[in-house]
Protein backbone atom coordinates (compact mmCIF):
# COMPACT_ATOMS: atom_id res chain seq x y z
CA UNK A 1 0.00 0.00 0.00
CA UNK A 2 3.24 2.33 0.67
CA UNK A 3 4.54 1.66 -2.11
CA UNK A 4 1.47 2.62 -4.73
CA UNK A 5 0.95 5.74 -2.32
CA UNK A 6 4.90 6.13 -2.76
CA UNK A 7 4.53 5.94 -6.89
CA UNK A 8 1.17 8.05 -6.91
CA UNK A 9 2.45 10.70 -5.80
CA UNK A 10 5.79 10.53 -7.75
CA UNK A 11 3.99 10.01 -10.94
CA UNK A 12 1.96 12.76 -10.13
CA UNK A 13 5.02 15.58 -9.03
CA UNK A 14 6.80 14.68 -12.28
CA UNK A 15 3.59 14.89 -14.55
CA UNK A 16 3.34 18.46 -12.87
CA UNK A 17 6.78 19.25 -13.31
CA UNK A 18 6.18 18.32 -17.34
CA UNK A 19 3.18 20.33 -17.97
CA UNK A 20 3.91 23.39 -20.18
CA UNK A 21 3.75 26.94 -18.74
CA UNK A 22 2.00 29.34 -20.85
CA UNK A 23 3.20 33.06 -21.68
CA UNK A 24 1.07 35.75 -20.48
CA UNK A 25 -1.39 37.24 -23.28
CA UNK A 26 -1.88 40.42 -23.53
CA UNK A 27 -4.17 43.38 -25.86
CA UNK A 28 -1.58 45.79 -27.30
CA UNK A 29 -2.55 48.59 -29.05
CA UNK A 30 -0.71 48.94 -32.70
CA UNK A 31 -0.31 52.16 -34.68
CA UNK A 32 1.11 51.96 -38.42
CA UNK A 33 2.53 54.89 -39.76
CA UNK A 34 3.98 55.20 -43.47
CA UNK A 35 6.05 58.32 -44.83
CA UNK A 36 7.76 59.28 -47.64
CA UNK A 37 10.45 61.38 -48.03
CA UNK A 38 11.92 63.26 -51.32
CA UNK A 39 14.26 65.67 -52.88
CA UNK A 40 11.64 66.74 -55.03
CA UNK A 41 9.57 68.72 -52.19
CA UNK A 42 6.06 68.26 -53.84
CA UNK A 43 6.32 64.55 -53.39
CA UNK A 44 7.09 64.81 -49.45
CA UNK A 45 4.30 63.08 -47.03
CA UNK A 46 4.96 63.37 -43.36
CA UNK A 47 2.37 60.95 -42.96
CA UNK A 48 0.70 59.12 -45.89
CA UNK A 49 -1.19 56.37 -44.17
CA UNK A 50 -1.73 55.74 -40.61
CA UNK A 51 -3.29 52.76 -39.09
CA UNK A 52 -4.49 52.51 -35.47
CA UNK A 53 -5.77 49.15 -34.16
CA UNK A 54 -5.98 46.62 -31.28
CA UNK A 55 -4.09 42.97 -31.32
CA UNK A 56 -5.11 41.00 -28.23
CA UNK A 57 -4.13 37.22 -27.46
CA UNK A 58 -0.31 38.29 -28.21
CA UNK A 59 2.63 37.47 -26.18
CA UNK A 60 5.39 39.87 -26.22
CA UNK A 61 7.52 37.92 -28.76
CA UNK A 62 4.69 37.54 -31.43
CA UNK A 63 4.44 41.32 -30.36
CA UNK A 64 8.01 42.10 -31.53
CA UNK A 65 7.96 39.83 -34.45
CA UNK A 66 4.86 42.08 -35.70
CA UNK A 67 6.20 45.03 -35.55
CA UNK A 68 9.85 43.68 -37.20
CA UNK A 69 7.69 42.48 -39.46
CA UNK A 70 6.12 45.78 -40.48
CA UNK A 71 8.90 48.09 -40.15
CA UNK A 72 10.87 48.29 -43.00
CA UNK A 73 12.36 51.08 -45.11
CA UNK A 74 12.44 51.54 -49.25
CA UNK A 75 14.34 53.25 -51.71
CA UNK A 76 12.92 54.26 -55.27
CA UNK A 77 15.37 56.06 -58.17
CA UNK A 78 13.55 57.43 -60.67
CA UNK A 79 14.10 59.78 -63.96
CA UNK A 80 16.19 62.46 -63.68
CA UNK A 81 17.61 61.85 -60.39
CA UNK A 82 14.28 62.00 -58.33
CA UNK A 83 14.75 59.76 -55.01
CA UNK A 84 11.99 58.77 -52.77
CA UNK A 85 12.32 56.59 -49.63
CA UNK A 86 9.16 55.22 -47.89
CA UNK A 87 9.39 54.11 -44.17
CA UNK A 88 7.06 51.66 -42.70
CA UNK A 89 6.90 51.75 -38.98
CA UNK A 90 4.82 49.85 -36.48
CA UNK A 91 4.76 50.37 -32.91
CA UNK A 92 2.52 48.90 -30.09
CA UNK A 93 1.77 49.50 -26.21
CA UNK A 94 0.33 47.30 -23.77
CA UNK A 95 -3.13 48.63 -23.02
Amino acid sequence: MTRLFISTLVVLLFANSCTKKSAPVNCYNCASNDSVVSNIPALNKAHYIYIYGTKCGFTDAQVRFYQRVNTKVDTMFFRNDTLEVEYWTMNCDIE
